[in-house]
């Protein structure tokens, strides 16, 4: 943890905007890896052995992916609360008319979890794109 001096009055609110942005887009990103590789047939443990070492293997990955495939969702930050920020990101793009349909989808997708996990961590996103297991 650190302090870095950012500017002027609501500039540390501009910079924890794109902060929860990358986080965000990290996380579902992994939901969805989690969710394919499962679809698919495969161990999604194969992607964390694949990218060992190499510089696409981040901690925080490898933290949400072992709680995703472990299906804990105990929550360090709520879907309800991330959902909440996606929209607030999504609304602050929009006034300065920036375009950003991956982030859009994000915030869709965090609030079509949210509906149903909302007080979940997060990663519980993946719930909206695991394989049914019902046969459906």
């Amino acid at each position: 943890q650190k302090t870095i001096w950012v500017g002027e009055a609501g500039a540390g609110t501009r910079l924890k905007m794109v902060a929860n942005s990358w986080v965000l887009t990290v996380v579902e990103g992994v939901a969805e890896t989690i969710a394919l590789a499962e679809g698919l047939g495969l161990d999604p443990e194969l992607l964390l052995d694949a990218i060992e070492g190499g510089t696409l293997d981040l901690p925080y990955l490898r933290m949400k992916s072992k709680a995703i495939m472990q299906r804990q969702f105990d929550p360090s930050f709520r879907l309800t609360l991330a959902a909440k920020d996606a929209r607030l990101i999504e609304e602050a793009a929009q006034r300065h008319e920036l375009d950003l349909p991956l982030f859009s989808t994000i915030r869709r997708r965090l609030a079509e979890g949210a509906k149903d996990h909302g007080d979940k961590d997060f990663s519980a996103t993946y719930l909206t794109s695991a394989p049914r297991r019902d046969g459906a």
